[in-house]
């Protein structure tokens, strides 16, 4: 008796890279009249479920410079400052209904020295820091500041960071921070109060700082990117 055999072609999804993938605002738009059109989803749940995939357009900026923030005393001054502005965002674009969040990725390091022992390779007792700044457009004034925690205290070498605020990220502000550093550099823990404040038409500066003599900001690279829904 002779035999048969069948076999099936495996078909397998293409080699796509979404890795990098960000929607634009037409990708946005797309989907939306999918959703209605075709499912005949309402509008209200279509954009729970942009919002659950994290489904936004942005706007992005970077910068490849190597800079040293040093701080040095003035005469006058018991308490130098040192304070760097590396990058600026795109505006987000005027017609955003809201910003959903900010991501920040920087490349740096500090002098390599100083601090007490048992803070090396932690924040506390860190005096490099950075912090992102709201600017408004009408005037290109300031709107608020905000310590970027990304940094930790007397490692010298390079290390990448990234950090990620949401306006779903608790508004309780860090006490594990001492009164001092709070005191001196801001308040940590109003990352939702940040993306909350920014609007349509504002861009987001990223500062390099340094306090006290000797102590130095070390940047080779950063990017700032904004989310935005439409």
């Amino acid at each position: 008796m002779g035999s048969s055999q069948s076999s099936s072609e495996e078909i397998s999804a293409p080699d796509i890279d979404t890795h990098d993938y960000v929607p634009t605002e037409n990708d946005i738009h797309r989907l939306r009249n999918l959703f209605f059109s075709a499912i005949d989803i309402p509008s209200e749940i279509i954009e729970i479920i942009l919002d659950m995939a994290e489904y936004w357009p942005s706007v992005h900026s970077e910068r490849f410079l190597d800079v040293a923030v040093k701080s040095e005393g003035r005469q006058g001054s018991p308490y130098p400052m040192a304070e760097w502005c590396y990058l600026v965002s795109p505006r987000v674009p005027s017609h955003a209904r809201s910003v959903k969040a900010v991501t920040i990725q920087t490349e740096s390091c500090d002098q390599g020295w100083g601090g007490e022992p048992e803070h090396r390779g932690t924040r506390n007792g860190s005096w490099t820091w950075f912090e992102a700044a709201i600017i408004r457009s009408d005037d290109d004034s300031v709107e608020n500041n905000l310590p970027v925690d990304i940094y930790r205290e007397g490692l010298g070498t390079y290390t990448e960071n990234v950090v990620c605020w949401t306006a779903e990220d608790p508004k309780d502000i860090d006490n594990d921070i001492p009164a001092g550093h709070r005191h001196a550099r801001g308040i940590y823990g109003r990352e939702a109060d940040f993306v909350d404040l920014m609007q349509g038409g504002d861009r987001v500066a990223l500062l390099v700082m340094a306090k006290f003599p000797m102590w130095t900001n070390h940047v080779r690279q950063a990017s700032i990117t904004v989310h935005y829904c439409i």
